[in-house]
């Protein structure tokens, strides 16, 4: 699966997808070094990407509930 372009710099290569959950013990296989943490609470506004140079995250899993959730932490949204 080809990573998306993050809205802001309009590049790829530092784009990472956000897992959600509990993260998995190192003595179990630990976590893939290709993602970010997004938390254990899964909710209606999870941002599915996370772009490492702009440090934003964006595409998010229901887009109409972001609103103003999104303009306060500096996310973008689709």
């Amino acid at each position: 699966m080809r990573k998306p372009t993050c809205p802001k710099c309009d590049r790829r290569d530092q784009v990472l997808p956000i897992m959600y959950g509990y993260p998995v013990p190192e003595e179990d296989g630990g976590l893939p070094k290709d993602v970010v943490l997004g938390g254990c609470m899964i909710g209606e506004l999870n941002p599915n990407y996370h772009c490492g140079r702009c440090e934003i995250r964006f595409d998010f899993t229901q887009p109409e509930l972001a609103g103003a959730e999104v303009a306060r932490r500096g996310w973008i949204a689709d």
